[in-house]
């Protein structure tokens, strides 16, 4: 399985000052990422005509790994915990 989750030196508190004072994206935000191939067919892999507008069928631009965004607050105890 894959845990996503926006570093806080990236894109956080480190940064600057974090929404609502500021730009960036506070301890409880979650990512809205994803772990989907764009780099073989961008956009979404289960509309209906995929195969025709890239070549690969829908099983093969969907990862096989479920993953899971979560915020940098809830990512700190799973990493202290390592």
């Amino acid at each position: 399985a894959v845990i996503i989750y926006s570093d806080p030196m990236d894109d956080g508190y480190r940064v600057g000052e974090v929404y609502p004072l500021g730009p960036w994206r506070p301890s409880d935000s979650i990512q809205r990422g994803s772990a989907q191939f764009n780099s073989l067919c961008a956009g979404d892999p289960g509309r209906p005509n995929v195969e025709q507008l890239c070549g690969y069928k829908t099983n093969e631009l969907i990862p096989q790994i479920p993953t899971l965004p979560i915020s940098y607050g809830d990512a700190v105890p799973l990493l202290k915990s390592l």
